[in-house]
């Protein structure tokens, strides 16, 4: 004997099935639409850190110390990116026109100003970082050192500078600034006969970290120190 047919579902539990495939079906939309967006939000995160990075081209050699931190370009009050220079190893360049007398760089907190005894206490690594691209402040007696990419400007002697500053600021007002205008895609380049000299004499403190760690950059300040100087890199 052939078992009864099954009964027909009441139509009120079709109707509660359908009502409960709705609410999936939603929550699984609002979800994908969440974690779209959620994504969308990271990617965009990403990638803006991807242009600050992208800018901040790291050389070889010392410069490879770590990436630029987005925070630290705030002292950069000119638009700039850093490339390939034609003078030596990388470069600052203008992305977009700067007037004379515009100050395009400022000493902020994000910097390091060390005496004898903090500059000693960095590692062997970070000492040559820091003195090709740093200089004595001469009034405070500090090594100014940092990491926003101040460290790429070359050397452009008298006229050829386009950036710098005549006189030495206190510490903390520490600047520099165009001297004429500057062109687009333009190379921005200091006379660094204006402090070169600082902390190269033989007694002074400097000079033994900058013979132990940084011979190269030495030989090349004392060159400029020189009566007949014709360098133009750093």
């Amino acid at each position: 004997m052939p078992p009864p047919p099954l009964a027909p579902r009441p139509f009120s539990a079709d109707k509660r099935g359908l009502k409960l495939a709705r609410n999936a079906m939603q929550r699984d939309r609002l979800w994908r639409i969440f974690d779209t967006g959620l994504h969308a939000m990271v990617d965009s995160r990403a990638n803006a850190c991807h242009k600050i990075h992208s800018r901040s081209r790291t050389a070889s050699g010392p410069d490879r110390l770590k990436p630029f931190h987005p925070e630290v370009e705030l002292t950069w009050l000119a638009d700039v990116e850093f490339r390939t220079s034609p003078v030596h190893g990388t470069g600052i360049f203008a992305r977009r026109p700067i007037k004379a007398g515009n100050v395009i760089w400022r000493y902020d907190a994000s910097m390091h100003a060390c005496d004898q005894k903090t500059m000693t206490a960095l590692s062997a690594r970070t000492l040559a970082f820091a003195l090709h691209g740093g200089y004595l402040h001469k009034p405070s007696g500090k090594f100014l050192w940092y990491e926003d990419g101040m460290q790429y400007m070359n050397h452009g002697e008298g006229c050829v500078a386009n950036v710098g500053l005549a006189y030495w600021p206190s510490l903390q007002e520490d600047h520099t600034i165009a001297l004429r205008d500057i062109e687009v895609g333009e190379e921005l380049r200091e006379d660094y006969g204006f402090w070169a000299d600082g902390g190269l004499a033989p007694d002074h403190w400097l000079n033994p970290l900058y013979q132990r760690h940084c011979p190269h950059h030495l030989s090349f300040l004392q060159s400029l120190t020189a009566p007949s100087s014709t360098s133009a890199a750093a």
